[in-house]
């Protein structure tokens, strides 16, 4: 293998794959650590919490950014969080999208069982 160090680039196969697979979901846990410090600073009450933590996370939903066997938990996560859909109004046009529609429509002990998950989830994609 050669090395590039010395030019200032890195070939990929010089990286040790140690590495790579500490480095292969760093998105998905920058975006899940965002969350949860929105929820554990946040002032407002937890849907309103939830709802400012998760607007960003649908990213999450590409294929390529968890580990396999944390997707499923994942989009059970999603699924809970988009339950009512988009709100539409009498003519059609869009009211609320469907992570705020569900947030108004929740109670706080579902919306903190959620972000319960949510750190679950991070907590689970720190082993990665």
């Amino acid at each position: 293998m050669k090395k590039w160090f010395n030019k200032g680039i890195i070939c990929m196969k010089d990286v040790l794959p140690s590495k790579l697979k500490q480095n292969q979901y760093i998105y998905a846990k920058e975006k899940i650590c965002y969350a949860i410090y929105c929820l554990a600073t946040g002032e407002d009450e937890i849907r309103t919490r939830l709802f400012y933590a998760t607007i960003r996370l649908h990213v999450l939903n590409r294929e390529e950014c968890l580990p396999h066997d944390l997707r499923e938990y994942w989009f059970d996560i999603w699924g809970r969080l988009t339950r009512f859909g988009i709100k539409y109004s009498g003519s059609g046009k869009e009211m609320m999208g469907p992570i705020e529609h569900t947030m108004k429509r929740i109670r706080k002990k579902t919306a903190r069982e959620i972000a319960e998950d949510l750190y679950d989830l991070k907590s689970e994609l720190e082993e990665y």
